[in-house]
């Protein structure tokens, strides 16, 4: 049979031998299973398989593969038993068919195979056939050799398969158990973030590390002792942070029950203490035992001993704002009994409501004063609301009260310096408000000194339409003097009916002034005819019917309505430096500061209006004193008698008394003055009068405020007169 001859490239030796080698051996399991589909022609024996340790290297497929030759003269009888194929350098000539038999047999043992991606189908090249002997075997083979040299290397998606041996699913499932505790490394680390727990989480850490190392082992008994290694130190850890808690929690529960004594020292009440802090102190004390209780107990948890640290912690808050709400709570009805004359002066025009309102205040104030004993919250709350209760009463019966006023016409205060509001003598309220001894006004003529003229009038005014009963007329007497009478001797009454018009209701006269004569018309009560007691009035005058030759100086002027209900301005507290029968233009006696400062007016109710920031200056009145004597004294009368539990007199710090009598007059007739001395120090500048048990069960009527021992150093300015 003709052989064609190929093509061959000049290759070096050694990269041919490689490469023959490779592509051989990838080639060969294919080649021996084409070979098998014409066994009539050929006969090839199998050649040996070798698996592989590794799996063969991925050659990447040349692009476009030509046609490849064999080599004219290639292997010959001195290499075939060799088992590397060489190859020899002949000169290049293109292959030539003979014949069809010849170009058969090259198109069998010489075309190069098509190769697809997977590997399918490819022809190899043809076996020859047993007659062409041992020699064309060696040489076909060589031939084959060559060609595959040359031929495209194609990567498929078979690869080469390593036989692993198969684990044993104990020791997998030792090695899954030990990675899902590995897995919570994070979550457990996060629980002791806490500075607390530095070395609880280092030796978890460690643990962790430590089992990660050997996560991989294929020993199914370690891989079980270190999953076991690792959640002991887990549950270790928990344990520890559990103990480490309770410590914490135990040491600072404990350091809050250290402040016991300190906590409850706050709330040990002072000797002075108008209110007593047992109650809270008592509270606290509880909280503290139950806390210690816990803080002891070998069985309390974290949370427990939080828990308690927590109410300790609320129950020392609570003492604390209950110790404020009980001052507070203090200091607000202790205000509102202060309180009391500056809002009876506001109702003092309204009928009816003082009256009232005066006995709650002073059984407020008995309850507040608790015979000596301390206060409660529950007795601060009560005596509060009852006062709140009371002026809601009082705010509500203004609408339908009968409200008084007073006027003049024809007539004018006089005009002397002695006359004014220290005396309580330059107000026409004065004539009508209850008192006769400290609140007296003299009236003179239109220029404030002549003697008072005919038709000279004082008027009373209703805001509700009125019945009366009576009136009487208290005029000035202060002596048998002729100079210490001013009174009129001819007075007439007049009611102005409600739907308009005047009547007479009465007159009072004397035949002429002398003293004998007006000593008759000093204090005369006129009875309303009974035909007119049903009539309703809105005013009612006093009016002189004749020239006279007097000053009118007014005591008090009393009337009673159809219910026998006295009308009269409700003031809670009448003050004066002059009480009855003192000459009242006697001058030697108390009066203000002149002028007094820009912006201020000097006027009683300053010093009874829980406001120090108001205030009266006081001097002697005789000539241009500035210090106030020996003698002089503020007479101060109640609307009603009261308890008195205490006095405090504040004073400016320089302009002061330092030597102070006061005296108390009880209510009962003939009662035996009750007096207390004061002497302050330089420091000092208060006056403070306290009563004992019994005293404060008294009632009085006048207080007495008296500079003794020694004339002051200057003026003296009151700021405020405390009266419970």
């Amino acid at each position: 049979m003709k052989r064609m001859k190929f093509w061959l490239p000049l290759l070096s030796g050694s990269l041919s031998v490689l490469a023959v080698s490779a592509v051989a051996a990838s080639c060969g399991a294919k080649s021996k299973s084409d070979a098998k589909k014409d066994t009539s022609k050929t006969t090839v024996s199998p050649a040996p398989v070798k698996t592989p340790s590794k799996p063969a290297p991925v050659v990447s497929p040349t692009p476009n593969p030509k046609p490849v030759a064999t080599p004219e003269k290639g292997n010959t009888t001195e290499n075939n038993n060799n088992s590397t194929p060489v190859l020899t350098p002949e000169t290049q000539t293109k292959p030539a068919v003979s014949s069809s038999t010849d170009a058969s047999t090259a198109d069998n043992t010489n075309k190069t195979p098509t190769v697809s991606e997977n590997n399918q189908n490819q022809p190899m090249p043809a076996t020859p056939s047993n007659e062409q002997g041992s020699s064309s075997d060696s040489k076909r083979s060589s031939e084959t050799n060559d060609e595959t040299l040359n031929q495209p290397v194609v990567t498929t998606n078979e690869q080469p398969r390593e036989e692993v041996a198969t684990e044993d699913p104990a020791i997998t499932n030792a090695r899954n158990a030990l990675k899902e505790v590995l897995a919570k490394k994070d979550a457990e680390l996060n629980k002791y973030l806490d500075n607390r727990y530095q070395t609880i989480k280092a030796e978890l850490t460690n643990a962790f590390t430590d089992a990660e190392t050997k996560q991989e082992s294929k020993n199914k008994t370690e891989l079980e002792s270190v999953k076991s290694a690792l959640d002991q130190a887990i549950a270790k850890a928990q344990n520890d942070k559990t103990e480490k808690d309770v410590e914490v929690a135990r040491n600072e529960l404990k350091a809050v029950i250290a402040k016991k004594e300190e906590k409850l020292a706050l709330y040990v009440d002072a000797d002075d203490s108008k209110y007593t802090q047992k109650a809270i102190k008592d509270i606290l004390e509880i909280a503290f035992s139950n806390a210690s209780a816990v803080a002891q107990a070998d069985t309390s948890t974290a949370d427990e001993l939080n828990q308690e640290k927590h109410k300790l912690e609320n129950a020392i808050l609570t003492a604390d704002t209950s110790k404020n709400e009980l001052r507070d709570l203090y200091n607000q009805t202790k205000s509102s009994l202060l309180d009391r004359f500056k809002k009876m002066f506001e109702y003092q025009s309204y009928q009816g409501i003082n009256t009232t309102l005066f006995d709650k205040y002073n059984d407020a104030a008995v309850k507040f004063y608790n015979s000596g004993e301390k206060l409660t919250k529950e007795n601060l709350q009560t005596i509060k609301d009852e006062i709140t209760q009371a002026l809601q009463a009082a705010e509500a019966s203004k609408e339908n009260a009968n409200k008084l006023s007073t006027s003049v016409k024809g007539i004018r205060l006089i005009n002397y310096n002695e006359i004014n509001e220290t005396r309580s003598n330059n107000n026409p309220d004065y004539t009508i408000d209850g008192n006769a001894d400290l609140s007296i006004p003299f009236y003179a003529d239109n220029d404030g000194r002549a003697a008072v003229k005919r038709n000279g009038e004082l008027l009373f005014h209703f805001s509700k339409p009125t019945k009366i009963k009576s009136i009487r007329v208290h005029q000035y007497r202060g002596s048998e003097n002729k100079d210490d009478i001013q009174s009129l001797f001819k007075l007439e009454l007049h009611g102005e009916w409600w739907t308009g018009g005047w009547e007479s209701l009465g007159k009072i006269q004397a035949n002429d002034q002398t003293p004998e004569s007006l000593k008759s018309v000093e204090n005369v009560k006129v009875d309303i005819d009974n035909s007119k007691r049903n009539n309703t009035y809105k005013t009612i005058s006093v009016k002189a019917f004749e020239n006279t030759e007097k000053w009118w100086g007014i005591r008090e002027v009393e009337i009673i309505d159809g219910d026998n209900n006295r009308i009269f301005i409700e003031a809670p507290v009448v003050m004066s430096s002059i009480l009855f029968p003192h000459r009242f233009l006697d001058s030697g006696v108390l009066t203000y500061k002149t002028p007094a400062p820009e912006s201020v007016m000097f006027k009683k109710e300053n010093v009874f209006d829980n406001d120090t920031s108001t205030f009266n200056t006081y001097r002697h009145g005789t000539g241009n004193s500035q210090t106030v004597h020996v003698g002089d004294a503020l007479y101060m009368d109640f609307l009603k008698p009261m308890n008195v539990h205490s006095i405090k007199l504040d004073q400016d710090a320089m302009l002061k008394l330092k030597n102070v009598r006061v005296t108390l007059t009880p209510a009962e007739e003939n009662g035996q003055p009750l007096i207390k001395d004061v002497t302050l120090t330089d420091e000092q500048k208060d006056i403070f009068v306290q009563l004992t048990k019994d005293e404060a069960s008294k009632k009085y009527k006048r207080i007495k405020v008296e500079n003794t021992t020694a004339n002051s150093a200057g003026y003296w300015t009151l700021n405020e007169i405390e009266i419970l």
